[in-house]
């Protein structure tokens, strides 16, 4: 079923960039990186010879990296994931562990994998050279409904009214994520978010922030060299 998907995404440049947020350059870049992790890795743990035992359903390295950004695009559950895929709801997730390190080892090579901690603001200049506007907001996604009573309250997002994950993300003005918090409970306001990650003190003077109403009060917050620009709702024209 992925080999049908891969086969269609590749016939448009729109359709593989809407699927995976690649051109088919870069997929193909990318695929065969992952390709070439995939080897040295079996060549450690393999018993038989190569191309030994049951066929794979991922049958090569474009089907497998086609599969980890999918995954990562649309964020299916398990559960859907295996549907589409044609297998089991555990195999998705040990695709999952054994993709997804590798993946992240490959952007972080081609300097292309966001920033995870920023704590000076010579990092911050180096993360966004030569930028002078960046647009921080917090992103939203559903999760499945926690067992303990405790964790169904730090998930629990009063905004979207259901169980999520967020996390801060910084982007340019080229739409490219320079900065991705790590996940936190779906209950954590935007500012509060922002403030745990004690990223605002390192925001560089001179620097254009663009957000919401959620962060309503950053610009106390930050120095007085940094604009904060926030949107004013338009009032309604009664007649």
């Amino acid at each position: 079923m992925m080999q049908k998907f891969l086969k269609k995404a590749l016939l448009q440049e729109k359709t593989m960039r809407s699927i995976t947020g690649m051109s088919i350059r870069q997929f193909f870049e990318l695929s065969i990186f992952i390709h070439q992790e995939l080897l040295s890795k079996k060549k450690k743990i393999m018993k038989r010879a190569l191309g030994g035992g049951r066929s794979h359903t991922l049958k090569n390295s474009e089907e497998k990296t086609f599969f980890i950004l999918f995954y990562l695009k649309v964020y299916p559950t398990y559960d859907f994931a295996s549907i589409l895929s044609l297998v089991d709801k555990s195999q998705i997730c040990r695709w999952v562990k054994l993709l997804l390190p590798i993946l992240e080892r490959a952007l972080g090579c081609s300097g292309s994998f966001p920033k995870r901690k920023i704590s000076s603001i010579a990092e911050f200049q180096e993360t966004f050279p030569e930028i002078y506007d960046v647009i921080i907001d917090a992103t939203e996604r559903r999760s499945r409904r926690p067992s303990s009573s405790k964790a169904l309250k730090r998930r629990y997002s009063g905004k979207k009214k259901n169980h999520t994950r967020k996390n801060t993300v910084i982007v340019d003005k080229q739409k490219r994520i320079r900065f991705l918090s790590p996940t936190k409970e779906g209950r954590n306001h935007d500012l509060t978010l922002l403030k745990k990650e004690a990223l605002i003190p390192h925001i560089s003077p001179g620097t254009t922030v663009l957000v919401d109403k959620g962060y309503a009060g950053l610009q106390n917050l930050v120095s007085s060299k940094v604009l904060v620009c926030i949107p004013k709702k338009q009032r309604k024209k009664h007649l």
